[in-house]
């Protein structure tokens, strides 16, 4: 299981100024992603809540570098999202997955189609992404092979990162784009 820290921003910056400011990363790749997130209609825990946030759920991830099968775990500090604890394996067939899951009565609840393209720089992992029907956002996920015991001030070693880029970002948003895009969708 991987704990994953990352900090979501809305881009303010265009697309090339975002990619201009990064020239002192290195760029690893760029890659079109299906996410499908499913939910289970007779387990309230792989549900939305009432603010249509998601604690835990099942995603399935669709790239021609392969395809995965995931398992969410969001942990939360009152309503304040800290980070995710992720399960996941590779999968052959994702259509195949999603069929099977369908006819175990999971349905999708989202899918999220986003266009990524990733660079790293020291142990930070920075993804611009393009994402259908939300717009263009910046991620940065922190990386390392050791346990992360302090959440609180990983994420701000992240908000000092990313400020330090000098790239233009929204309010850090506190939620992901499954929930942004059901958001969106319920107005």
């Amino acid at each position: 299981m991987k704990k994953e820290i990352e900090i979501l921003w809305k881009l303010k910056d265009s697309w090339n100024g975002a990619i201009k400011k990064l020239s002192g990363a290195t760029f690893v790749k760029e890659k079109k992603i299906l996410d499908h997130y499913l939910f289970d209609p007779l387990r309230k825990d792989l549900q939305p809540d009432e603010k249509l946030r998601l604690s835990k759920c099942l995603r399935i991830r669709e790239s021609e570098s392969g395809s995965h099968l995931t398992f969410k775990h969001d942990h939360f500090e009152k309503d304040v999202w800290l980070y995710s604890d992720e399960t996941e394996s590779g999968i052959e067939q994702a259509d195949v997955i999603l069929s099977l899951f369908k006819n175990l009565g999971f349905e999708v609840l989202v899918t999220i189609d986003v266009h990524k393209i990733y660079f790293f720089s020291g142990p930070y992992e920075i993804a611009l992404e393009k994402v259908k029907g939300l717009g263009n956002y910046i991620e940065v996920e922190y990386h390392s092979d050791k346990e992360i015991t302090d959440v609180h001030r990983t994420k701000e070693e992240i908000r000092t990162y990313i400020q330090s880029l000098g790239i233009k970002i929204g309010e850090e948003e506190n939620a992901g784009k499954p929930e942004l895009l059901l958001k969106k969708k319920k107005k």
